[in-house]
């Protein structure tokens, strides 16, 4: 992906406005590790090809097939044992996991009375 209208290189700043987002966010990104950049002493530069691979990136996440798409919203909809235990669902496929999920929230409740 070429991007000819943005500079070599960039602050966090500029490209927070070619964004359109806040530098805050752009930091976010950066310390995820999503956005390669460079660092000069104690600043932080941007490059174009950075930008680009970014761009390019984001654009395959959402532009996934429909399939990837559904699998990762059931995975996401699959309750985990810590969900199920505080519901008060005491079928668990994992009877190890169940006894450390319900000593979790019987600590939790503990606290709440003190």
């Amino acid at each position: 992906m070429s991007i000819p209208s943005i500079p070599d290189i960039m602050t966090v700043e500029e490209f927070a406005t070619y964004l359109r987002v806040s530098a805050k966010t752009v930091r976010r990104i950066i310390a995820s590790g999503e956005l390669a950049v460079i660092r000069v002493h104690s600043m932080t530069r941007i490059t174009r090809e950075a930008v680009a691979a970014y761009l390019t990136d984001q654009t395959r996440k959402t532009t996934q097939c429909p399939q990837q798409q559904s699998q990762k919203a059931n995975a996401r909809k699959t309750a985990s044992p810590l969900r199920e235990a505080r519901s008060g669902n005491t079928k668990s496929s994992s009877p190890v996991t169940k006894s450390a999920v319900q000593l979790a929230v019987e600590k939790r409740a503990m606290r709440r009375t003190s």
